[in-house]
This record gives structure tokens, sequence and C-alpha cells, in this order.
């Protein structure tokens, strides 16, 4: 099969329709024949993901979609399958135009199709989604959301054709109701939907084929995967000296503030760093870190002007953790800002920005949670999850630097492009791991990685960690279970 000839670059479901008209037009290629590399596709990974599967149950739109399953409806049938076709609705071929007319007037009379019935069991070994496709505006219909439900009931692997029905390609949001697949084949290239967000559950395992569109019909993409990016990390020296290995202080541990500027500096040390100072209001936090990790240098700082001269001397800087909103929290801040070093700006930081009690220098990654970056937009958390590209380009106008909007399928956005971590899993949701990451990309920064690239390997990183970490279980997964395996991953 295909693979996409565009690499990782992930596109809208707009970008996906040009593309497609394009190939019709200028390779040439009927779209009936494009609908047919579809079905073809779709029936050599059934093959190859299912080999006892025997029997199929193929649920068909009205639309394109439907039509790429009534393509792959009539192979299954022509070697030797048991197949049914399920229609969505009573006057299914009455709505049908185009190519999906096509393919229903090229199926064989005696291959069983019937309505749509709430009241059956399905008993094949595979049910196939082309049920609705990209194209979807709106939360779904009634009379669709009944369909899919009826899916997610069965208790059947199910595979989805381009994209399981009822998720945005652009947002990954559900849009009501959406089919919970075991696998997705996408067609002509990776919809940027489907790895964020929501999308992260109902996808299943994604392939993905090009049916043979070149290269050069495809636009620029305003997104992408993060490719393992580690290969871009120069060898260590082996004249290397902690001078050498970047050096970066971590601000924060007002009064009643505990682990979270701890968390930063174990994991700046375990990426790398030369060397680490933390910063902090709070004698407890002085012994606490001293004791769980004395290779980071405390220092207590009741007056963070009197450690100006020291915090220019770093590398790099990470503010947030453990913080506060105190009076001394906005000085820290206010300092910082001044001195208009590399930073990673995280937690209350991120909230001080927020109130407008300062602004902040664009030489900095921003790396907010969903709550933090709706708060800087004024706007609701479900806004920002519904469209979390969108939000990291506006947060990224309004900020600039570098943004990582934190959650699944975390972005990291420059205002070009967003890029997009497919890593990770539900078990990292916990405190403590937005912590890890801001001392992991401020390691990179120290080293003297660009904003980009430190924000994109950090989040990696942090990512891959927890999925080797999660291999013992997901549930009870703590912020410290990464550390181990994030000394390993950098050799």
């Amino acid at each position: 099969m295909n693979e996409s000839p565009i690499g990782s670059s992930l596109f809208t479901a707009a970008q996906c329709k040009v593309i497609d008209r394009l190939a019709i037009e200028s390779m040439p290629i009927p779209g009936y024949q494009l609908m047919c590399r579809a079905a073809r596709s779709a029936q050599h990974w059934i093959t190859r993901l299912y080999p006892k599967a025997s029997s199929f149950t193929v649920v068909c739109g009205a639309g394109n979609n439907g039509g790429d399953g009534l393509a792959l409806a009539k192979l299954l049938y022509e070697t030797g399958h048991a197949v049914t076709i399920t229609l969505a609705s009573t006057d299914f071929e009455v709505q049908l135009t185009g190519e999906a007319l096509e393919a229903w007037n090229d199926l064989p009379d005696d291959l069983p199709k019937h309505p749509f019935d709430s009241a059956l069991t399905d008993e094949s070994d595979l049910i196939v989604d082309a049920l609705l496709g990209i194209g979807l505006n709106g939360e779904v219909r009634s009379d669709s959301a009944a369909v899919i439900h009826w899916i997610n009931r069965q208790q059947r692997p199910v595979f989805s054709l381009d994209i399981p029905s009822g998720l945005s390609a652009d947002t990954g949001s559900v849009l009501g109701s959406a089919v919970k697949a075991d696998a997705t084949l996408t067609f002509i290239a990776p919809k940027q939907g489907m790895f964020i967000n929501q999308a992260r559950d109902y996808v299943g395992r994604v392939m993905v084929d090009s049916l043979g569109v070149p290269a050069e019909l495809f636009p620029e993409s305003q997104s992408q995967l993060i490719s393992e990016p580690l290969s871009q990390m120069a060898p260590l020296n082996r004249a290397a000296h902690k001078g050498s290995q970047g050096s970066l202080v971590v601000i924060g541990g007002d009064f009643g503030f505990g682990g979270a500027q701890m968390l930063s500096s174990e994991a700046a040390l375990r990426t790398g760093a030369g060397r680490v100072t933390l910063l902090t209001n709070s004698e407890s936090a002085v012994t606490a870190m001293l004791s769980r990790t004395p290779e980071v240098m405390v220092r207590l700082a009741s007056d963070i002007a009197a450690f100006e001269s020291m915090i220019q001397s770093m590398d790099a800087i990470a503010i947030g953790p453990g913080l506060g909103q105190s009076d001394w929290a906005l000085s820290c801040l206010e300092r910082v800002n001044s001195l208009d070093k590399p930073t990673v700006v995280d937690a209350d930081a991120l909230n001080l920005i927020a109130q407008n009690k300062v602004g902040f220098h664009p030489h900095a990654v921003f790396t907010p949670h969903p709550g933090e970056a709706a708060r800087l937009l004024g706007c609701s958390i479900a806004e920002v999850q519904s469209d979390p590209v969108g939000s990291a380009f506006a947060l990224q106008s309004q900020l600039g630097g570098v943004i990582v909007l934190k959650g699944a399928g975390s972005i990291v956005c420059n205002g070009h492009k967003a890029f997009i971590c497919n890593l990770g899993n539900p078990g990292m949701a916990t405190a403590g791991m937005g912590d890890l990451l801001s001392g992991i990309i401020a390691t990179f920064l120290a080293q003297g990685y660009s904003l980009l690239d430190s924000a994109q390997i950090g989040v990696w990183l942090h990512a891959k960690a927890g999925d080797m970490a999660s291999a013992e279980g997901e549930r009870g997964l703590i912020a410290t279970d990464l550390l181990p395996h994030i000394r390993s991953l950098l050799g």
C-alpha cells in the first residue's frame, strides 16, 4: 500500500478535499477509480489485521465515505466472504449521488443489504464504519447518532474508513457522538484531528494510504507530527564538564507550596543539565530539596533582586512550578522578564500573566494546560479543548515565543506551524507531570537549543518516557516514575 508521500505532515478536511479534487483533475483519475483504490487498500488492511474474519457488516452513509464502504463490500463479497451492507436510512438510494451512486450501481444484485434496524444484534466478525466522512460540520444528526450508538454497543471490532464517524477531522472533537474504532484507515493524507483531543480514544490504530496521489499535489500543512527528535541532539563531548552542559535556575517554592519546583529541578538534572540552582522563598523547600536531591544547589531568595547577577549568569530559567501568586512571586516574574533570557514559563507564572499583572518577553516557551490556556485567552476550557490547534495559534499570537499546549496530543506552536505529539497516555494525567516537563525543556534551552527544538524534544522525551513507565500499568503512574526512563532514552 502507498504510504503518505508527505511524511509527518497533517492536513485539515478542507485541504484533503482540495487534494482529492486536484488528483481527479490533474492525474487524471476518475473519482470512482480513486474510490476503488480506497476499497482495495481497506481490503488489504482488513485481511492483514483480521486474518480470521470471514463475515462483515459494512455500515454505509449516503456520501462518499459510504461509497468507499460500498466498493469495499463488493470486493469482500467477491472474494468469498459473508457480507451484509447496513444502510443508514430507508431512502438510502434516493440520497446517493456521484461516485457513491456509481458504487451502488456496481454492487452484485445478490449482495445482502438492508436498512438500519437498532433492534438487530450484529453477529459478524468485523463491522466496517463507512457512515460519515471528514466533511461533517456540526453535531451528528439524531438518525446518524442512533447508528453510531448501535455500532458502539455491538462488542465487535470496528474498522473505520477515513475517520471514525462523528469525529472532527480538524479538531479531534466528538461531534455529539462518534464511533470507537479499533483501527482507522485514512485516505490521501493523515488528518490533523486524528492525533489530538478526544480522538485518541476513538481512532485506534491509524494507517494512511495516499492512494497514489503524488506529493506535488499536497499544499503546505499547518501542522505535523513530532518525529523522533533525539537524532537532532549532538553526542556528548568526551571533554564535557558541568560548565559546558548548561546551567539553569528554577524559581519557585513560595510558602505553602511543596514539590513542584523540586520535580522541575530533578528533571533538569536527569535530562543532562550541568548545573541546576533552585531559588525559593521557603526554608522548608530548601531542606526538602537538599534531602531529596543534594546535587541541586538551593538558595533562600526572599529578595529576588539580590540574586539578579546570579540569574543573569545562567543559560536558562524555569519559572512557575510552585511559584504561587504572592507579591514575592510577582516580583520574581517581573525580574525574570526584565532579564530577557531563554525561559520556560509555567503554572502560576502563566496565571499571573493572565491576570495582566505582568507581560513577558517572547524569548520563552510557555507551557499552559487547557485551564491556564483558557485564562490567558479569556475563554472557557471547553472552547480551548474544542479547537486545540487554533487555541495554540491564538496563544502564540498573544504571547509570542513558543507555546506548548499540554493535553492528549500536546501541541507545540511557533506561530507558523503546530507540531503534535502522538505519544503519551492517560496515566500521565497526574500532578507533577507538567513540572517535569518544565525542567526538561529548560535543560535543552540551557544547552543552546532553540525555543522550538527545545519544546519539541522536551515534549517528545516526556511523553515517550511516560509510555515506557506505563508498561507496568497506567493507573497509579506518578511523575517520578518517568525519571529513569528519561535518562535511558538520552543514552
